[in-house]
């Protein structure tokens, strides 16, 4: 049981709720970490939830996420997340944001009082939405078009195959 007392510069006194908390004998380091989502060399089209299982113990983790795979090094990667686990939670998630297209790397080091314990790396793909694609030549409402034209249209970023559909009827 703990609260707090202070005093004005006249003398009297203002205290705050009473709070209560138990203590707990942690005689370990945090259990393994298990990466879930997204599939180590996974390919995302959308920003992915990062989500991970770990063991108990744990009273902090962070997300790391990087485009550099050297995970001894930290000038690449960037603490994305950082809790204190005061829920006693065994699984927890992030949900990326504003990932450009490109390979990114992420791990997450769950810590307690004893010490640290650090995931595996895994990887994923961001690849980059696709542009619009815009028929060119012939133009729409087009009169008089040769039977054998070359069909044209501008080429949109992040794609890769194209499917001309045509009304023949």
């Amino acid at each position: 049981v703990w609260k707090v007392v202070g005093k004005t510069e006249n003398d009297e006194e203002i205290s705050s709720e009473v709070y209560t908390f138990t203590t707990k004998n942690v005689t370990s380091v945090p259990g393994n970490i298990t990466l879930v989502s997204p599939g180590d060399g996974s390919s995302q089209t959308a920003n992915p939830e990062l989500s991970w299982t770990f063991g108990d113990n744990t009273e902090e983790y962070q997300v790391w996420l990087g485009t550099d795979n050297d995970s001894d090094s930290n000038i690449e990667w960037e603490c994305v997340k950082d809790w204190t686990n005061t829920n006693n939670q065994t699984t927890a998630s992030y949900q990326a944001s504003d990932l450009g297209a490109n390979t990114y790397y992420w791990k997450v080091v769950v810590r307690n009082g004893i010490g640290e314990t650090s995931s595996c790396v895994y990887s994923f793909i961001k690849i980059g939405a696709p542009g619009n694609v815009t028929p060119k030549y012939p133009e729409n409402d087009a009169t008089g078009v040769s039977t054998n034209a070359t069909l044209t249209w501008t080429f949109a970023p992040n794609t890769t195959h194209y499917r001309v559909l045509m009304d023949l009827g």
